[in-house]
């Protein structure tokens, strides 16, 4: 037999292979996006990872940017269905837009308001 061939024997049957390091990108807990139905828009974010109906929460704020997004995300890791809306968009048509999701609970809707004048 050759020695390479022999080398190669002993490294292939190491009955202890190395561990595999830890994946680079960690699961987001959340998971959003913007969304218009007909006049109601804004950004809907949910938890990645949910069982059941979640309760819901609609974030009202001044502008859908990328802070509101980052609000509602932070929300939507305490298992909550959040949809931040602009003050273009009622509260009412919003609270019906969640409680037509099938992840929906639909119990009464949270209010979070974070806009410079609250209604």
């Amino acid at each position: 037999m050759k020695p390479w061939i022999a080398v190669f024997w002993i490294f292939a049957c190491d009955p202890s292979p190395a561990e595999l390091p830890p994946p680079a990108r960690t699961q987001a807990a959340a998971v959003g996006s913007r969304v218009r139905v007909g006049d109601v828009y804004g950004f809907l974010a949910r938890p990645a990872a949910r069982e059941g109906l979640i309760p819901c929460v609609v974030l009202l704020v001044d502008v859908v940017d990328d802070d509101a997004q980052r609000q509602a995300l932070a929300i939507a890791e305490d298992q909550r269905l959040v949809f931040a809306i602009p003050p273009e968009v009622g509260v009412d048509d919003a609270i019906l837009y969640v409680h037509g999701m099938t992840a929906a609970a639909q119990g009464p809707v949270d209010l979070r308001c974070v806009r410079a004048q609250c209604p």
